[in-house]
């Protein structure tokens, strides 16, 4: 299955959930293809699927990204949440990313 690399995200109407994300494909010399903003929903069932996804923070030092941390999902009730960690808060956390509307 595909890598993606998350660079971003867009909260929802409350802080402690995402509504979109920032998605970027390694381009295989080091680099991520441009960016496609994806909802929450669609990045839950690609991973679903198989896909795998990692958070990537730009290293202004080196001028490279560096890899962050897996990103999987927890369901807590009814909802599932996108995390980089598996403890059980319910909230979304994919650690001190860039907010999509930022970039901008």
């Amino acid at each position: 299955m595909s890598l993606f690399y998350v660079t971003a995200i867009r909260h929802s109407s409350d802080p402690a959930f995402i509504s979109h994300i920032l998605i970027h494909s390694p381009n295989g010399k080091g680099r991520m293809n441009k960016g496609v903003i994806l909802s929450k929903a669609d990045v839950i069932n690609h991973l679903e699927n198989g896909h795998e996804f990692k958070t990537a923070v730009f290293n202004y030092s080196t001028g490279q990204w560096n890899n962050g941390a897996d990103i999987g999902t927890v369901r807590i009730g009814l909802t599932t949440y996108l995390r980089t960690d598996k403890d059980s808060t319910t909230k979304d956390n994919l650690g001190n990313l860039l907010l999509i509307d930022e970039l901008r």
